[in-house]
């Protein structure tokens, strides 16, 4: 292959350096290893790869892992790697176990000798001396990937510098499906991106530029680059021929569809040991002669391989979807058929120069399988394939993924598709751009990884924070009042309860649910519910009814008559003065929730539990008949518009029931007054959620007005629109399990929000008789509402205030109040959840709608804040509530599962390590951070600050942080403290600058 003065401006002197060194090196290891080589002793073997040694002992195997004891031996690693020399999976360990006084003992082999020349044994591997006198670059990239097999051990690997080029840097740069690395622990380690070479020919710019992320763009000299793509070959079994199709670019956001991926019918698709689909993959690379570049393909899961010995369709040897991992796996597998599993499809170009590869991701594509229905029968699983590229300049409309590959760092990797588990870093650093040379933007997803695989199960990234802090929730009564009762049937046989003097001369009456009890769930609530007077052991909880019942003590009454029910006694009441919340390893299925019950001040005047009935407000849980339907409503009232207000006034106005879908609209059609004046509602059937497909309510509608209602509405963790098509496009109505809801039949009703009172006793407010949240996430987050019986309202606070009430900011428009007939008639347009079809005439619902009998749902867009939900004026009636759709593979989309790679007990560490101290006496910082930075120099230093004798982790840049595009932070840390530059930050995901 042509070589280019690509090569860095150091190369020139490594190169030289290289082979003086090796040569060294093997004269060297002779020396110390001839005493532990002899012709009957097998226990060591010599380390090396053709004639050389280049390890100190093994062949490469599982049970003889080449190991590396001294600095030699890692930077021999480095480089053999990225001469190709590893192209299959080798093993290798960091230490030697020798014979220390009788003892085996691990250690490494530093330059450091006793007075007799013989090397000294240390329990750590020091890389200082070698790292400040010759560069080291990143194990593995794109062309010569790191398959292997690496145990560190727990042997600290001190003083290690790596420099690295794009894409992907790290002491590893690409790891892919089939490597791993576990035991590898750093001290003092400093990575460093050097940027592109600043002096390149016109060609290699093509390839290695900062530009490259539209491969499409045809200006550059070489544009032939853009004619890699991908092609995909499908059997088709109406004509028994393989049909092509180009994957490349436009194949919109719902991708190249495949159905039925595990079917088998003829060509058989068993081979061997193999399960493919009937379809095969075809990079097509550019045809150009005395291309400087030769090309790749690479997978970043099993999923996707090449057969040896298969021939398709006359193309010997093919690229398959394999579907063996997917029959294997467990977790795909589930009854619940919203599993998802994904692989990468990268097309790689790669440029040698003086020896050394070095290769760049110029198009991947991604293929998603879901599982869909009955596992192993027709029709049960399918997939798309997406090819991804980011938004050109002038293209906004373009239907993208928007993903690239781009520069990625990380302490440990720069990319992973494989396995890394129990790996740490104790005082880390990033530097950029420092050396001259043409200078890259960079980005890492969790500092210690730089880019984790679709395909790799992720336990360390800080966008698990937006799980556990803010970013998605659901409320759900009937949920929740299951969790407490086990009589989900209405009406009931119930157990009338006590009449008792409410002060005064008042009586009241009480119902006790105790043989209803759902003895599996109660326990997350138990502590709110209302008892009666000294029975709570007993779990003799109780519901207020009315003070008109009649009189008795704890008798049994058979309630046969209809006209005997009333709803009171199907209800859940909570104590008095309480915050209802989710805790630490506590899961009440609240989400981002909290309910605020009643706060009277003499509320707890007689025996604690029965007395403060009256006082209670309306901070229960009722249960009703089962609604399945849900008319969705697009009309909001924004109070901090003012203007004409919804009402029975002559100065207040009605929205208009719309009965034609307007024949003309786009996503700004919808902004106020629009949103005021005008309501068009449509019908949703929630027995036919098993119809949808795995999606949301209303993705798939084929009508334009609703779909750009939606995009109007929909944003996803970013602040990017959700795209149509997308699962996550459209009204979710799911169960915090991701389970879609069939009905529901429980409700909390609301008041506008009460007085603010310090419940907890730490000086943050929450208003009565509502429901309070916050949403952390800085491009806020969508909420979806469901209810009735009146306007359900959005109210901002600040909890840190005592005096004020909340303020009114948005209104949903539930159903008609009184005879509100002519502006709100029943009219409402049919959706069919299975094709998506949707009505543009409306029909009228002859059916009672009263604000009591139907359900209606709304969507908010609400920005990062605090929040309160109740009702408009007067009562209304929540029944559902969700912030929805802002971490992928959560709620709203499938669950996206690993085939058999992993990142786990990844971290930084407190404390200095030791070898002794590994794996269970390290300190821990469970802190990572994702950050994207810009193309200028700059440092970040990833240290230790000791606060009053603790430990705490802190991110420092060295200069005015004007490289730092954002940090988000997340700490996994039961005190979740950590500091960003002297900023002490007491949260679980931060992001900086605010």
């Amino acid at each position: 292959m042509k070589k280019q003065t690509l090569v860095k401006i150091f190369l020139s002197s490594l190169i030289g350096l290289t082979t003086s060194v090796i040569s060294v090196a093997a004269v060297s290891l002779a020396w110390f290893m001839a005493p532990n080589v002899t012709a009957d002793d097998n226990s060591y073997l010599n380390g090396s790869i053709e004639l050389r040694n280049y390890f100190f002992s093994g062949n490469g195997t599982e049970s003889k892992p080449y190991e590396i004891v001294s600095p030699i031996h890692f930077y021999n690693l480095t480089r053999l790697q990225n001469l190709g020399i590893f192209p299959e999976k080798k093993y290798f360990q960091i230490g030697h176990v020798f014979d220390i006084d009788g003892t085996p003992s691990l250690r490494c082999i530093n330059d450091e000798y006793d007075e007799n020349g013989d090397p000294i044994l240390r329990d750590y591997l020091d890389m200082g001396p070698f790292s400040s006198s010759k560069i080291v670059l990143p194990i593995g990239d794109e062309g010569c990937p790191f398959v292997g097999t690496i145990d560190g051990k727990g042997m600290p690997i001190r003083n290690l510098k790596v420099q690295g080029y794009p894409e992907d840097i790290g002491v590893f740069g690409y790891v892919a499906s089939e490597g791993v690395l576990s035991g590898l622990v750093f001290d003092n380690l400093e990575v460093v991106s050097l940027g592109y070479n600043s002096d390149v020919t016109a060609e290699d710019y093509n390839l290695f530029s900062q530009d490259i992320d539209d491969i499409f763009d045809v200006s550059g000299e070489h544009s032939y680059l853009k004619d890699a793509y991908l092609e995909l070959h499908q059997y088709s079994h109406t004509t028994s021929e393989y049909g092509s199709e180009n994957l490349k670019k436009l194949n919109g956001v719902s991708g190249t569809t495949l159905v039925d991926i595990n079917k088998t019918e003829s060509p058989s698709n068993v081979y061997g040991d193999t399960n493919y689909y009937n379809a095969y993959f075809l990079p097509k690379y550019p045809n150009v002669q005395n291309d400087v570049f030769s090309y790749t393909w690479k997978s970043s899961s099993p999923i996707i391989k090449q057969v040896k010995g298969l021939n398709m369709d006359g193309v010997a040897d093919p690229i398959v979807l394999d579907l063996t991992p997917l029959i294997d796996s467990a977790d795909f597998n589930t009854d619940q058929k919203t599993t998802q599993a994904d692989a990468k499809i990268y097309l790689i170009a790669t440029v040698e120069v003086d020896g050394f590869t070095f290769s760049r991701v110029i198009q991947s594509y991604k293929v998603e399988c879901y599982n869909n229905d009955t596992v192993n029968s027709a029709q049960s699983w399918s997939a798309s394939i997406f090819c991804d590229y980011a938004i050109q300049a002038g293209h906004p409309d373009d239907k993208n993924t928007n993903y690239h590959h781009g520069n990625n760092i990380g302490l440990v990797a720069g990319h992973v598709d494989g396995n890394i588990s129990n790996c740490y870093v104790f005082d880390g650093r990033f530097k950029f751009n420092e050396t001259g040379y043409h200078p890259i933007a960079t980005e890492t997803e969790t500092a210690l990884v730089g880019e984790i695989g679709s395909n790799v199960e992720n336990s360390i990234d800080p966008d698990l924070g937006s799980v556990v802090n803010g970013e998605y929730g659901i409320m759900n009564f009937t949920k929740i009042y299951g969790k407490i009762r086990t009589d989900m049937t209405y009406p009931k046989t119930v157990k009338a309860g006590q009449r008792i003097p409410e002060g005064g001369s008042s009586m009241v009456n009480y119902i006790s649910y105790k043989e209803f009890i759902n003895q599996d769930g109660i326990g997350d609530f138990v502590d709110y519910l209302r008892y009666y007077d000294g029975k709570k052991d007993e779990q003799e909880f109780i519901t207020y009814t009315s003070t008109s019942m009649g009189s008795g003590v704890w008798h049994d009454k058979a309630l046969n008559s209809a006209n005997d029910i009333k709803y009171d006694f199907n209800s859940v009441d909570f104590l008095w003065n309480n915050l209802i919340q989710d805790e630490p390893n506590h899961d009440r299925g609240l989400g981002v929730f909290k309910i605020v019950s009643t706060y009277n001040s003499g509320a707890k005047s007689g025996s604690y539990g029965a007395y403060m009935a009256n006082n209670l407000g309306e901070s229960r849980i009722i249960n009703v008949s089962p609604r399945t339907k849900v008319y969705f409503s697009t009309a909001e009232y924004d109070h901090t518009k003012g203007g004409p207000s919804w009402g029975t006034n002559e100065d207040q106005i009605l929205p208009l029931r719309g009965s034609t879908l307007p024949s003309y609209s786009d996503i700004t059609s919808f902004e106020w007054p629009f949103s005021r004046d005008y309501n068009y509602c449509f019908e949703l059937d929630l027995t036919q959620v098993n119809t949808l497909g795995g999606k949301d309510f209303l993705s798939n509608t084929d009508n334009p007005f609703l779909v750009n209602y939606l995009s109007s509405k929909l944003k996803d963790k970013y602040g990017a629109p959700i795209k149509p098509g997308s699962p996550r496009f459209g009204f979710m109505f799911r169960s915090s399990d991701n389970e879609f809801l069939p009905e529901l039949s429980s409700y909390m009703p609301l008041k506008e929000p009460g007085d603010k009172h310090d419940i907890l006793g730490d000086g943050k407010y929450y208003p009565s008789n509502c429901i309070v949240f916050r949403i952390d996430n800085a491009n806020g987050a969508n909420v979806s509402v469901v209810g009735n019986g009146g306007d359900i309202c959005i109210y901002s606070y600040d909890p840190t205030t005592p005096t004020g009430k909340p303020s009114k900011l948005y209104s949903m428009r539930s159903s008609r109040v009184g005879t509100e007939t002519s502006g709100d008639a029943h009219k409402y347009f049919t959706y069919d959840a299975a094709t998506g079809e949707t009505g543009t005439e409306t029909v009228q619902n002859n059916n009672d709608m009263s604000d009591d009998k139907e359900l209606y749902g709304h969507i908010f867009w609400l920005p990062q804040g605090d929040y309160v939900i109740g009702a408009r004026s007067g009562d209304a009636n929540l029944f559902y509530l969700a912030v929805q759709g802002q971490t992928e593979g959560t709620i709203g989309g499938n669950d996206v599962i690993s085939i058999g790679s992993a990142v786990e007990d990844v971290d930084f560490l407190l404390v200095k390590p030791t070898l002794a101290d590994y794996p269970n006496d390290l300190s821990f910082a469970l802190f990572s951070y994702s950050a994207n930075f810009n193309s200028t120099s700059g440092i970040v230093y990833m240290e230790v600050v000791e606060v009053d004798t603790k430990k705490y982790m802190k991110v420092r840049f060295a200069t005015s942080p004007v490289f730092v595009l954002y940090v988000k932070t997340y700490s996994r840390h039961s005190e979740h403290t950590y500091y960003i530059n002297n900023e002490r930050i007491d949260t679980v995901n931060y992001t900086y600058p605010t």
